[in-house]
């Protein structure tokens, strides 16, 4: 895909894809957290009510 040649286009972002390739498991963290984060983000936020 092209979006994927663009990530290795860039340095800044082909450093963070060779690590996710060589390190599940910091993908794996690295996206459980951004998940949790899209999942929650202003869930039960009293300022907002």
């Amino acid at each position: 895909m092209d979006t994927d040649l663009a990530l290795l286009a860039a340095p800044e972002l082909k450093e963070a894809v060779q690590l996710f390739a060589s390190e599940d498991n910091v993908f794996k963290h690295v996206f459980s957290s951004a998940w949790a984060k899209v999942m929650t983000a202003d869930h039960f936020n009293a300022s907002s009510y």
